[in-house]
């Protein structure tokens, strides 16, 4: 899976209101919530590439091991 900017922004704002519009580099992100600040661009690349190693790490564990379910 790859990490975009609104799994970024959920992880750095949880429960945040904030609508993205456009597509790669011409995503325009209209924030809407007054309780949380806006998180600069460098923060959101930051959190992408934290999550992205995360994902990266994780995933090949994941199909290693079966689930173990309930």
């Amino acid at each position: 899976m790859t990490i975009d900017i609104i799994r970024a922004i959920a992880s750095l704002k949880p429960g945040a209101e904030y609508t993205v519009k456009g597509i790669g580099s011409d995503e325009v992100i209209t924030w809407h919530d007054s309780k949380q600040t806006q998180p600069t661009t460098s923060e959101i690349n930051a959190e992408i590439t934290r999550l992205q190693a995360l994902e990266d790490y994780q995933k090949p564990r994941r199909e290693q091991y079966p689930d173990i379910g309930d």
